[in-house]
């Protein structure tokens, strides 16, 4: 055992906080496991306190009375400690100044085991004898290694015969690890820390849908080392390669076992966090003329408000390759969060189209999402569809859609213009023509009321022009299925394209895959989604049908006609009384 004692007298008062003294500079930690600490002063109590290399404090163990011994070794996150103080105050609170205490005196020890390493080596020959090195010649009872023999892998001289072992190293998943609340972006963004500890699961599955939800389900067993007890809300889990903040547990008793059951949402969503605030009178008006500078505006216009002192705010980096046929509006009256704005039902993909890629604190929206692949599978469905659920769905179809603004009388109208070469393959699909229309209102003080009508509209059309078709398809379920066929590997994500043959809607489609479920201990996906899935009143995006030459298919705007003013504001009127329209295209 070693003993070091270390004298502090340089003590003031915690920022902030009138009840508690702290050093004036911190002291390194050592690799002491346990403290002794008398403080000179009448009726006062001390705190240790440890913090990381990033100045965190990961270690708070609080309150003991003058000359109490402290034993470490078995605290939580002592090994990430870095530095550490002590915290002083009164046994019965109240404001402290640093004249209450004139020294504390700190009995640093760290308690030798039977096992040591000087600056020699290993020197314990009490456990450890010398041996000598062998020599040749070599026994040949014993494991040995010749370069001339088996290309220099191990043998043994007694069994010539042996087949020779040749060891391949086995591949090793990432391991799947839990964080801190309060770990910072840095460590987060080191894929080889790993964290508070490694976890064992049970159960863990990640859950993925093209341009929507990005969730994590695991069970955890209650094991003797207390993992579990590390999985707590806000606390972060890295799974395949991706963090995901643990929003809901649950302990689950079953039998004689016990488990928690964890919930998380992929980091992306903590920029939801961020707020842009908006008022009827301080109104937010975002107005973009690309990916990039949408996605600009919107960090632009984050609050700068924090309300939790030291508290994590993560940076979310971006990218864009989005270049809008006019411009995307948005005028906010109310406050939201970044990620509505993004996904939201008048949102940026949903106005614009683009889809959505997220890793870690990047994301992007491009026309395609960033890493996804064309050609990516080959399917055939027959007529068994064991461990498939097809979906057609036209309960929601229109062809034609119009919207129009009340003051100012302007419409326009989205539809399938059916001279498009690209609609012939769907006309079966589209079984007569269904005319939809809709009224909306902007404030009087809009700009740009005719291009932002145009956008809603389309973003209102999209939803509906297509029928929903769907595949739900449960991979192993459809191993051993004579009529179903499918070539692909096993990385397939959300955005890959690939043909679907289907015997009975008579023909190929081009798909796309908006939902997978990777099982995240095996690394093997569980199921698909490919095409979208109906929801008979709102599609968060348009359906993603693609035609045969790995090309969206699209409806064309069909016009519209705008109420004729003059500079006054009035409305024009000819001799009949009626007012005076302007024909326009690509409103």
């Amino acid at each position: 055992m070693s003993v070091t004692t270390v004298t502090i007298t340089s003590f003031e008062n915690v920022s902030g906080n009138s009840e508690r003294l702290h050093f004036v500079s911190m002291q390194q930690y050592t690799g002491f496991d346990t403290i002794k600490v008398v403080l000179n002063g009448n009726d006062l109590q001390w705190n240790f306190v440890g913090y990381n290399s990033y100045g965190s404090i990961v270690v708070d163990k609080y309150w003991y009375n003058s000359g109490y011994t402290l034993e470490l070794a078995d605290v939580p996150n002592l090994d990430q400690v870095a530095q550490w103080e002590l915290w002083v105050k009164y046994t019965e609170g109240g404001s402290i100044s640093p004249s209450a205490i004139s020294s504390a005196v700190c009995d640093l020890i760290i308690t030798d085991s039977g096992w040591y390493m000087s600056s020699e080596g290993l020197d314990n020959h009490e456990f450890l004898p010398d041996f000598p090195y062998l020599e040749a010649p070599f026994p040949v009872s014993i494991w040995q290694c010749d370069p001339d023999v088996d290309s220099g892998q191990a043998f043994v001289p007694l069994f010539p015969d042996a087949v020779p072992i040749k060891p391949v190293p086995v591949q090793q998943n990432p391991y799947t690890v839990v964080y801190d609340i309060q770990t910072s972006q840095a460590v987060l963004a080191t894929q080889t820390n790993n964290g508070l500890a490694i976890l064992v699961p049970t159960l863990c599955e990640d859950t993925e849908e093209l341009g929507g939800m990005w969730s994590l389900s695991m069970e955890h067993p209650c094991d003797p080392e207390g993992r579990y007890r590390l999985l707590m809300e806000g606390n972060i889990i890295r799974s395949g390669g991706q963090l995901f903040t643990i929003k809901r547990t649950e302990e689950v008793e079953q039998g004689n076992s016990r488990y928690i059951s964890v919930y998380a949402e992929h980091i992306f969503y903590q920029f939801s966090d961020e707020w842009i605030y908006a008022d009827p009178i301080n109104r937010v008006r975002i107005v973009a003329v690309d990916g990039n500078d949408a996605l600009d505006q919107i960090d632009e216009n984050l609050s700068e408000l924090i309300v939790i002192p030291d508290g994590q705010r993560y940076v979310f980096n971006h990218s864009s390759d989005l270049d809008f046929d006019g411009y995307y509006y948005a005028l906010l009256e109310n406050g939201t969060n970044p990620v509505d704005l993004l996904l939201g039902e008048n949102g940026i993909i949903s106005a614009m189209g683009g889809e959505l890629h997220r890793d870690n604190f990047y994301y992007s929206i491009n026309s395609r999402k960033e890493t996804a692949r064309d050609n990516a599978f080959d399917i055939r469905v027959g007529k068994n569809l064991k461990g498939i659920k097809r979906t057609v769905d036209t309960s929601s179809l229109c062809t034609i859609f119009q919207l129009t603004e009340t003051n100012t009388g302007a419409w326009v109208r989205w539809g399938w213009d059916t001279a498009l070469p690209n609609v012939g393959i769907w006309r079966s699909y589209l079984p007569h023509h269904i005319f939809r229309s809709d009224l909306v209102t902007y404030p009087v003080s809009v700009k740009g009321v005719y291009e932002q009508l145009s956008q809603e509209a389309h973003e209102m059309f999209k939803r509906s022009c297509m029928p929903v078709i769907c595949y739900e398809i449960d991979i192993e379920d459809v191993r051993n299925n004579p009529d179903f066929v499918i070539t692909a590997d096993e990385s397939l994500r959300c955005g890959d394209i690939g043909k679907v043959y289907d015997e009975f809607l008579g023909g190929t489609l081009m798909l796309e895959i908006t939902g997978t479920v990777y099982d995240r201990i095996t690394g093997k996906c569980k199921s698909l989604t490919i095409g979208q899935k109906q929801s008979f009143v709102y599609h968060p995006n348009a359906p993603i049908i693609w035609d045969e030459d790995g090309h969206p298919i699209s409806p064309d705007n069909l016009g519209g006609e705008v109420w004729v003013q003059d500079i006054t504001g009035r409305y024009l009127y000819d001799a009949d009384g009626r007012k005076i329209t302007l024909n326009v295209q690509g409103v």
